[in-house]
């Protein structure tokens, strides 16, 4: 046999044999999203999407079935929303198992010709159902605390609302009445100084009469006082003089010589002197009796 021939012969072989595993590669997409967390009393939903080269496919069986964590499978089915998408829910009962449950999706298109499948892990946990009286509690005793903090402050507020009003009224009070005494005041001291400026012109012109009145006795009592020196003065220069002359003249009568001018000279001297103490006398006197 050929060499050539029947490496050709063998190579078609392969490729015959072959051809349907390469169309068998041709995998089924899916991928399953959801929540990782649920708790007990809620609705778990997931969604499902089958793709074929990347574009969403409706297949042409799909199945779901749920692993509970103790082994118990529970078959959900599947809702067709769109080409290629499905929601499947599982309602988590109250008394629920805590653990982890996992969704298992298989799916076949085209007589089988394509198939995948694809597993969703989630918890399922008590936890905070468990806590949520002490939660719930715990809220109401905030909520019951945060009401009677309100009361306070509103309470504060009208308090405080009150005490300006109050202040508010006293003060427009006393600035009243302060307005009142202020305006009074002013009233006193303006008739207090028109009663007082009348009364100094009163007083001056009082004033200006006694002075008057003063100076006009003062200057009588001086003229008369002069008068009177005058005539005292006269008088007893008149009595010293008289004396004095007589006795001038008896001495004109004697005859000796030279002694005449001396005696009269002596004489007149001691005239002068005495007039002199007379009217020095007659001035203290006078000044003694205008004092009594």
């Amino acid at each position: 046999m050929n060499r050539p021939l029947t490496s050709i012969f063998v190579l078609a072989l392969l490729l015959l044999v072959t051809a349907p595993a390469f169309a068998a590669s041709t995998d089924l997409g899916i991928s399953v999203d959801g929540g990782a967390l649920h708790f007990p009393g809620e609705d778990a939903a997931f969604y499902v999407t089958t793709t074929v080269n990347g574009a969403l496919t409706t297949v042409d069986s799909i199945t779901t079935t749920l692993y509970l964590p103790n082994g118990v499978t529970i078959s959900l089915t599947p809702t067709a929303v769109g080409t290629g998408v499905y929601t499947v829910t599982y309602s988590v009962p109250d008394d629920a198992l805590t653990g982890f449950y996992a969704i298992v999706v298989n799916a076949s298109y085209s007589g089988g010709t394509f198939r995948g499948a694809a597993v969703k892990g989630f918890e399922v946990s008590a936890g905070l159902q468990g806590m949520q009286g002490n939660i719930l509690m715990a809220i109401g005793g905030i909520s019951e605390q945060l009401s009677t903090i309100e009361s306070n402050v509103l309470s504060a507020l009208s308090s405080m609302n009150s005490l300006v009003s109050s202040v508010n009224s006293s003060l427009s009070g006393q600035l009243t009445g302060i307005s009142g005494q202020v305006s009074s005041a002013q009233s006193n001291l303006s008739s207090s100084i028109s009663t007082l400026s009348t009364s100094v012109g009163s007083l001056g012109t009082t004033l200006q009469g006694a002075i008057t009145s003063s100076q006009s006795s003062i200057v009588n009592a001086i003229n008369q006082a002069t008068t009177n020196t005058q005539g005292s003065v006269t008088t007893a220069r008149d009595a010293i003089l008289t004396p004095i002359g007589q006795v001038k003249d008896q001495l004109n009568t004697i005859s000796v010589p030279g002694i005449s001018n001396v005696l009269t000279y002596e004489y007149a001297i001691l005239g002068i002197t005495i007039l002199t103490l007379l009217v020095a006398i007659a001035l203290i006197f006078l000044k003694r009796k205008q004092t009594s």
